[in-house]
């Protein structure tokens, strides 16, 4: 199995027996001419891969990674996978762009209902929803119970509009006055943390 990358950025190292291969270095400065080479490098990549490796089955997750995958996909199985509020892109290009690629899909995973019926809305696809564990039994499997909580709230994330941190400061809010004992704590980085700070 392989993990293919957009870029070189790695956040973690993939387990033993999995190959971590990266399209294209990450982008430093960001304008037209950079931008449209890049994507075109990212799709010359993968295709160069495909051709190579052949892949039964190519898991493509958010609509750039479908976009690389453009010229190689005749006999392979591709499943695509939403994982943001598909109303976070406000470019009407962009999502009609992101739309007629998630069509290019043979099954899409949602991460709610909610985006599952906008697909099935506006580009009349569907596919299937698996949330993610928080609120699942699993997620509150313990051996032992946890003792000595702190009363804390923790994120975790980049620091993005796509993230929508203001939501949670705000929601957090409305919480922190009626409970001054919690403390809501925001870990990553990102172009917004100035804004939110």
């Amino acid at each position: 199995m392989d993990i293919i990358a957009l870029s070189d950025t790695k956040f973690y190292d993939p387990p033993e027996g999995v190959n971590y291969i990266y399209l294209d270095k990450q982008l430093k400065k960001k304008n037209i001419f950079s931008l449209a080479t890049h994507g075109i490098k990212r799709v010359h990549n993968f295709n160069k891969y495909a051709k190579k490796y052949r892949p039964d089955i190519t898991f493509a997750v958010l609509f750039p990674s479908i976009f690389c995958t453009l010229f190689t996909h005749k006999k392979g199985v591709l499943i695509a996978s939403e994982r943001s509020n598909p109303n976070y892109l406000k470019s009407k290009l962009k999502r009609k762009m992101r739309n007629f690629l998630f069509k290019r899909a043979k099954g899409i995973i949602f991460q709610t209902k909610a985006a599952k019926k906008y697909y099935e809305d506006n580009c009349s696809v569907s596919g299937v929803v698996i949330p993610n564990a928080v609120g699942n039994a699993i997620a509150y499997e313990f051996d032992k119970p946890c003792e000595n909580r702190s009363k804390k709230i923790v994120a975790l994330g980049r620091l993005v509009p796509q993230k929508d941190y203001p939501t949670l400061i705000d929601a957090f809010n409305l919480v922190y006055k009626n409970h001054s004992d919690y403390t809501l704590e925001i870990y990553g980085g990102g172009a917004e943390e100035n804004k939110l700070k």
